[in-house]
Parts: C-alpha cells; sequence; structure tokens
C-alpha cells in the first residue's frame, strides 16, 4: 500500500470524521478508498455501456456457435508465419 496526500475543503473533512466517529468507517483511509473503488466500478460500466454501444453500431448481430469459432480460429491461425506449411 502507498501513502498519498489529498486537499480536501473544511466541510469534507468535518464529514469524513464524521463518518469515522459514527463508526460507519474504521478510518478517513478506508473510507476513501471506498470512494475510490465505487468511482472505479463506475467508470467500468461506463466503458461497458460504451463497449455495448460500440456492438450494436458494428453491424448486425450473427450467431456465435462453435463451428463459427472453429472457423475463425482456423482463419486467424492461418495467417500467422510459418502456419502455412503445416
Amino acid at each position: 500500500m502507498t501513502e498519498l496526500h489529498v486537499t480536501v475543503s473544511d466541510s469534507a473533512k468535518d464529514f469524513i470524521y464524521d463518518q469515522v466517529a459514527a463508526g460507519h468507517y474504521g478510518s478517513a483511509s478506508e473510507l476513501i478508498s471506498e470512494l475510490v473503488e465505487q468511482a472505479s466500478l463506475r467508470a467500468a460500466q461506463v466503458r461497458l455501456v460504451e463497449l455495448l454501444d460500440e456492438g450494436n453500431r458494428s453491424g448486425p448481430a450473427i450467431e456465435v456457435t462453435d463451428e463459427w469459432l472453429q472457423r475463425r480460429k482456423a482463419e486467424a491461425l492461418s495467417r500467422l508465419p510459418g502456419e502455412a506449411a503445416r
């Protein structure tokens, strides 16, 4: 774990210490770590929605079967150097 110093407003500091004093968190660091984790999850959710939107815009849906996957794998492997001779 690493140490990071941040500056917060007086009202934010009061809120943090009030939450710790009320027993909601064991320390200010615990509260801040939870907030960072929540922000990270939100960012991941936003990225997932972006990727889903990109997929929706990429064209019509296709059924992905085992046969389709095997064919795609064979096509990809055939493009690798030295694979054509095998």
